[in-house]
């Protein structure tokens, strides 16, 4: 049974927050006190999503914590501190740089954008004696590093779920791509995705790209209107999505809508201006969110837990710091480079009592492969309220 973490009052979280700012050791295996970086969004457009990414973890560490944490006879305190990349390529090499350097910090979580986990690559691969987990960004690269993994979905989960979900679709003939051309996980899988669209015997009749940050789509979509496709598929981030749907149907635009996305039924709502985007489907890895709708109890607790904190990210943050410790635990070491090895061993029946997400044993029970995890998607539709899983897709 997963663990449902405690719900923190207000002065243990005021606690947490002075333990993250007032600290200067560093996160050396010498430390009593090991410093876990989350790289996010804590200012700028997205610091909305930087607080779902590291209150979960920090929830975590509190629990790990007061329940006497020990490695190699030593007891160890974790605290997981900010390292705003403001979403940013450039704020997110400065900001790893200050961390790697000036506060000596061994233990990154994040970052959450493809674009700061491609800028920051080298700066990962630079101290070999640092061990880094993503929950969020899916780009191809960081983790042929052997000290870098993921246990996030890769992009190939987004797709082959809106490949299942056209093929389900018999009357999906003709399709318009839209590509966020900043999204680099997004861009580095086009033309596998495009090969297996073709494959299914779709007719891509437009593909055109966009940035994210753009906010007027009507031109392109006028010139989809007189190719009249029977669905609009959009590569990349929600904000963006929910414009194009929005606007898609203000055009009169009579196609179908599927985003390779995910985002929460809170976020969602504030995003759904109109009910334009009834009817919209996203593919994507399953979260509390799914199993709670299910029926899970557990998921539903969690869920409440959470609060206002929840974000579609908030799980698998949650499961980054579940796994770091775990390999801890199994290294008995607070070595990075001892526990880099130790995640290479970890098994999913080593964290399945305590993970929230849903992880695919890989050869041998592994939970890594290549450093990355195994999922499998699955796609809803949009009610109006919150999103509902499409049966047998």
């Amino acid at each position: 049974m997963r663990r449902t973490f405690t719900l923190l009052t207000v002065s243990t979280l005021a606690a947490a927050a002075l333990s993250a700012c007032g600290s200067d050791g560093g996160s050396g295996s010498g430390s009593g006190e090991i410093k876990v970086a989350v790289v996010a969004p804590f200012t700028g457009g997205l610091a909305y999503l930087g607080g779902s990414l590291r209150q979960p973890v920090q929830d975590y560490f509190d629990e790990v914590n007061a329940s006497g944490f020990e490695i190699d006879g030593k007891k160890i305190e974790l605290t997981a501190i900010e390292g705003d990349d403001q979403g940013t390529p450039d704020v997110g090499v400065d900001t790893v740089k200050k961390l790697q350097t000036k506060e000596g910090v061994e233990y990154f979580l994040g970052p959450m954008s493809s674009g700061v986990a491609s800028a920051i690559e080298p700066l990962m691969a630079s101290k070999a004696d640092s061990t880094w987990i993503m929950s969020s960004a899916a780009v191809l690269g960081p983790t042929d590093n052997p000290n870098v993994f993921r246990n996030a979905s890769l992009m190939r989960v987004y797709n082959d779920g809106v490949i299942s979900y056209v093929k389900a679709n018999p009357d999906f003939k003709r399709v318009a791509l839209v590509t966020d051309e900043t999204h680099t996980a997004v861009t580095q899988t086009t033309d596998d995705f495009t090969a297996d669209l073709k494959s299914a015997g779709i007719d891509i009749v437009a593909s055109e790209t966009v940035s994210i940050g753009d906010t007027d789509f009507r031109a392109m979509l006028t010139k989809f209107k007189g190719l009249e496709p029977d669905l609009v598929i959009y590569r990349g981030y929600a904000a963006e999505a929910a414009q194009v749907t929005e606007q898609s149907k203000e055009l009169g635009g009579n196609w179908a809508n599927a985003w390779t996305t995910k985002i929460s039924d809170g976020d969602m709502q504030k995003l759904a201006k109109s009910d334009a985007l009834k009817g919209a489907v996203t593919c994507y890895d399953p979260g509390l969110e799914d199993e709670a709708k299910a029926g899970d109890a557990d998921a539903a607790a969690q869920l409440k837990a959470f609060g206002s904190d929840y974000s579609n990210l908030s799980d698998k943050a949650y499961d980054s710091a579940v796994i770091l410790v775990a390999a801890m635990r199994k290294a008995d070491s607070t070595d990075p480079k001892k526990v880099n090895a130790a995640l290479e061993e970890l098994t999913v029946a080593d964290v399945s009592d305590d993970v929230l997400g849903t992880y695919e044993p890989q050869d041998g029970g592994l939970l890594f492969k290549d450093h990355e995890v195994d999922i499998k998607s699955i796609c809803s539709e949009w009610d109006g309220q919150q999103w509902k899983q499409i049966p047998g897709v």
